[in-house]
């Protein structure tokens, strides 16, 4: 094989073994690209959706009411790997939240709260956590289309491309943990919510 390097010409000589050996390097390199390969058979959009009421008090705003939505979705996928194993999981998951005109947004010196997410959670039909994804998995923004009314007032939006994946066979749900937070100068000021998708 002749081979030009700066301009000088280079003989490179491989013999059997070389060339053995480099075919079984190859060959090693693909078997285990198939192994760790994960083949998809299904996808399934899913969508978790919530619309949240907290009442408040403020000494000098009264009593009001806080409304929001959770709208999570994902895309459920089923499988197999070249392990030999199948799977179920969910993928591309976002988290919207948000205020529309119609849940009464308020100007700034009352304030809208801020929502937090918690945490992502895979539940069996026990409502037991199989598997689970915390707030630093995810980033901002989003990755899925949604149609919201103008003067909508966004309060977060997260995305994650990692897997919260399960056995096949199982029945499972989205649970979603969020906190809404007002300003300690309200009463009650913190609450908890779960948004939660259909079974699949």
């Amino acid at each position: 094989m002749k081979r030009i390097i700066g301009g000088i010409e280079v003989i490179m000589v491989l013999n059997k073994k070389q060339i053995l050996c480099y075919l079984c390097l190859l060959c090693v390199f693909l078997f285990k690209l198939t192994i760790i390969g994960k083949h998809v058979e299904a996808a399934t959009q899913v969508d978790g959706y919530k619309h949240f009421k907290h009442n408040a008090y403020n000494l000098q705003w009264g009593y009001r009411c806080f409304e929001y939505s959770n709208d999570y979705i994902c895309t459920v996928i089923t499988g197999f790997s070249g392990g030999g194993y199948t799977y179920k999981a969910a993928t591309n998951q976002d988290l919207a939240s948000y205020k529309t005109p119609a849940d009464i947004i308020y100007p700034p010196l009352i304030g809208n709260g801020t929502v937090v997410l918690q945490g992502v959670y895979l539940l069996n039909t026990s409502n037991n956590v199989v598997n689970s994804l915390g707030n630093e998995s995810f980033n901002n923004g989003t990755i899925n289309w949604r149609i919201v009314p103008g003067g909508t007032l966004w309060l977060l939006s997260r995305y994650s491309y990692t897997w919260l994946e399960g056995i096949p066979n199982a029945t499972y749900r989205i649970q979603v943990g969020t906190t809404f937070a007002l300003p300690c100068s309200w009463y009650p000021f913190l609450w908890t919510d779960y948004t939660y998708t259909p079974w699949f």
